[in-house]
């Protein structure tokens, strides 16, 4: 059972160093949507509208959207993507958490009952 119990540390260990490793992350969404730029003789008034890249986040309870240039555009998908491969790695090392305080009550319990029977023998 230790074996396992350490494997288990192992893995959060590994899990810890890749969540760790400096990052850019952004919480919130990245789309395109298309506007209208208000010129009357523009081609954006008969169908053929503006591409606008833009990114969403919610902060202190309010959404908030800002432009993405496009020379950002990439920085911030990547931003974005990273932070949810973050949160997917903190999922996992609660995860190996959960499961290792089980293993460990366990073996806690284990080494009780042994200690019990060597000591008080029936």
């Amino acid at each position: 059972m230790s074996r396992t119990i350490i494997s288990w540390t192992h893995k959060r260990t590994s899990l810890l160093k890749e969540i760790l490793a400096p990052m850019p992350l952004l919480s919130g969404s990245f789309g395109i949507i298309t506007v209208t730029c208000g010129k009357k003789n523009c081609r954006c008034t008969s169908g053929k509208k503006h591409p606008l890249s833009r990114m969403t986040w919610i902060e202190k309870s309010q959404s908030h959207t800002r432009s993405v240039p496009k020379e950002k555009m990439h920085q911030v998908k990547k931003a974005i993507q990273n932070h949810r491969n973050f949160r997917k790695t903190l999922k996992q090392i609660q995860k190996t958490e959960n499961v290792t305080k089980r293993l460990l009550v366990k073996y806690e319990k284990n080494a009780i009952t042994q200690t019990r029977q060597s000591l008080f023998p029936k």
